[in-house]
Order: C-alpha cells, then structure tokens, then sequence
C-alpha cells in the first residue's frame, strides 16, 4: 500500500514514464489488494484467535479505525473516479480532498 501512495511522487524512477491515467488504475489496483488483504487479515485476527481479544489493545484499536478508514476510503477513491457524475451532490474537489485525507489518515494510524 506505501508503494501506491509513492506512485504519484514526481521522483519515482519506476513510474516516471506512466500516463496519469495510468497511474490512477495502479494506484486504485494496489490500494484494492492491500485493503482486502488487511480486511481477511484483521478479521482473521479478531475472530480466531481468543475472540474479542485484540479490541482490547491499543494495538488492536489503532488496527481497526485504520482497516475500517481504508475500506472508506477505497469508497472514497471510487467516488473521486466518478466525481464528474457526481457533481450534482458537491464539488468534485471535495471527493478528491476527502479521499486523500481519510486515506492519509488510515495509513498514518496503520502505520
């Protein structure tokens, strides 16, 4: 998930010479992986191993708002794509600032 974030820098060497729309579809595939993967992961972790255990920890707390604000923001991410067609319900810079916050956020509390 950092490397979809370090996409978008101006001097990744890997991804200077993608289109930026290209860079969006990869940036929006590696999030995807990565947010499916700390999802099975942490409800594997809440779930079988001594349940109701790991809510308890700071650990597990931070873990949780981290997952649950990824998994929004990958909605978020959606509605920025789309945020043309969205228009009528606010401005699509909105759904762009919304999206990079609550995703900065996520990463900042998951990491």
């Amino acid at each position: 998930m950092s490397e979809a974030l370090l996409l978008f820098a101006p001097d990744e060497l890997w991804s200077v010479q993608l289109t930026r729309k290209q860079k969006y579809w990869i940036h929006a595939s590696l999030i995807s992986i990565g947010t499916i993967l700390v999802t099975v992961g942490c409800i594997e972790t809440f779930c079988f191993i001594k349940e109701g255990y790991h809510l308890y920890t700071v650990h597990g707390i931070t873990g949780l708002i981290a997952m649950i604000s990824f998994i929004v923001s990958l909605f978020l991410g959606l509605m920025a794509n789309y945020s043309q067609k969205l228009s009528a319900y606010a401005r699509p810079v909105m759904f762009k600032f919304t999206h990079n916050f609550i995703g900065l956020l996520g990463y900042i509390i998951g990491v």
